[in-house]
């Protein structure tokens, strides 16, 4: 604990090995074997991934920044685990200490509700034809106006599955490495059974990767680009640097696991090179010994920050309840500043 200076118990860390073990095996293997079965059964969506990754990847190594440029392999992704979750259902506890409602329901308090992931994925009102897997509804005006809950393999809140950005890694890392070394075709010998010992386990699934190096496109395989190009300057105009001379930026920055204080870094090094003054500190520090904020005519303020499931890391969890305070208001007031957030959009 970053503040108590207290180390995990051993029985603790057994627990979390355990979890990792179980948890972060078999999910995520019958999360790839269906991933890898449904972009065989059409070979237009395993076309599409192979011009992007051609376009984003090449013959380079995967790196970090490709994987976040891969728009439609992650939509494949979150279109297999809509329609092959691998945790069918999850388990939440209603307040121990009150009675809710849900919807026209009274809930007692303490009591344990089964939500079926199945149910909310293969809803009809929620995802037309939800049977058929199309990837392109995780694009565009359909994506944007579905209830962030509507789509909820790993769960959510506070409780959500601690390995869910890992997975998500993991099974875009293998489709990416798979269609672009393979064609993927589902073998005839193929009959599919589905068990749920405690994740759910697809058995009897058979296919052939077929090297792209030595052979021709399988019959079936679309030959067309279905992807649509971008096309127009690579970079909009940045404006005029100089009038950024003299200027001031403080950077503050909120982070766990170092990714936003290394961002906030780059920020104070890029500043400097442009002729700012520089600083940064993290968002705690606004409540003890704040750093002098200019005023919006005399500079800017960049906030970097991390969350996790909603909640702030733990240098800006003082920060977070300083917001609402009268000092706060003080402190802010007429000053200008911009807000860059590294999480994910179910956060």
């Amino acid at each position: 604990d970053p503040e108590t200076n207290e180390l995990l118990s051993e029985g603790v860390v057994a627990s979390n090995t355990m979890t990792f073990l179980v948890a972060g095996h078999d999910s995520t293997s019958t999360a790839i074997t269906m991933l890898m079965y449904h972009v065989a059964s059409h070979p237009e969506v395993e076309q599409r991934v192979f011009n992007e990754v051609s376009r984003v990847v090449g013959d380079q190594p995967l790196t970090w920044d490709m994987l976040g440029k891969l728009v439609y392999c992650t939509q494949v992704v979150k279109e297999n685990l809509r329609l092959f979750p691998p945790a069918p259902h999850f388990i939440k506890v209603s307040p121990p200490e009150r009675e809710t409602t849900l919807g026209k329901y009274r809930i007692p308090a303490g009591s344990a509700l089964l939500i079926s992931t199945f149910a909310l994925h293969y809803n009809p009102s929620v995802y037309e034809d939800p049977h058929a897997f199309k990837p392109e509804r995780w694009e565009g005006e359909e994506a944007a106006k579905r209830s962030p809950y509507a789509w909820l393999p790993f769960s959510y809140g506070k409780r959500a599955c601690i390995g869910m950005q890992l997975s998500l890694i993991e099974q875009r890392v293998a489709l990416v490495e798979l269609v672009r070394t393979y064609y993927l075709r589902v073998d005839p010998s193929t009959n599919i059974r589905i068990s749920n010992p405690l994740f759910m386990s697809a058995q009897g699934i058979q296919l052939r990767f077929i090297p792209r190096s030595t052979s021709a496109p399988p019959p079936a395989l679309t030959a067309a680009c279905l992807d649509v190009q971008l096309t127009g300057t690579d970079s909009a105009p940045l404006g005029n640097f100089e009038q950024l001379r003299g200027k001031t930026l403080v950077v503050l920055f909120g982070s766990n696991m170092t990714t936003c204080e290394g961002f906030a870094t780059r920020l104070v090094a890029r500043g400097s090179e442009l002729g700012l003054t520089c600083s940064k500190a993290p968002l705690n520090a606004l409540c003890s010994t704040p750093p002098v904020l200019p005023h919006r005519d005399e500079g800017l303020v960049l906030v970097v920050t991390s969350t996790y499931n909603g909640l702030p890391p733990e240098n800006a969890k003082t920060f977070a309840d300083w917001l609402s305070t009268d000092d706060a208001a003080t402190a802010l007031k007429d000053v200008a500043f911009s807000v860059f957030g590294a999480g994910n959009r179910q956060w």
